[in-house]
């Protein structure tokens, strides 16, 4: 937890995992395509995977990036606070915008 925030803005190191961790979930459904094709192609493969399967590698990372990044996870820091720090956030809210296509 930075202590260069006033102490109203800080949340645990538990909560924000959390925020990054439900970005990621949505990650995975949003970018299945990419991740399959490159668990496909990493199937069977040792150290050739770090060459053969690069391309796709980049692909599913970049897929992700779109969702689980600094940006979104302070929006939904900042949302999270706004709403007073639910144990029970409505997650839908917190997230609008961040993950529609």
């Amino acid at each position: 937890m930075p202590r260069d925030r006033p102490p109203e803005e800080r949340i645990s190191r538990q909560a924000e995992d959390k925020l990054a961790h439900k970005l990621a979930l949505v990650a995975q459904v949003k970018c299945k395509g990419a991740l399959d094709a490159y668990n496909d192609c990493c199937r069977g493969r040792m150290v050739s995977m770090v060459w053969a399967c690069k391309r796709l590698y980049q692909e599913s990372d970049a897929c992700i990036q779109r969702y689980v990044n600094e940006d979104n996870v302070g929006v939904m820091r900042r949302r999270w606070l706004e709403a007073g720090k639910p144990n029970k956030p409505d997650w839908g809210a917190l997230m609008e915008g961040l993950v529609d296509d």
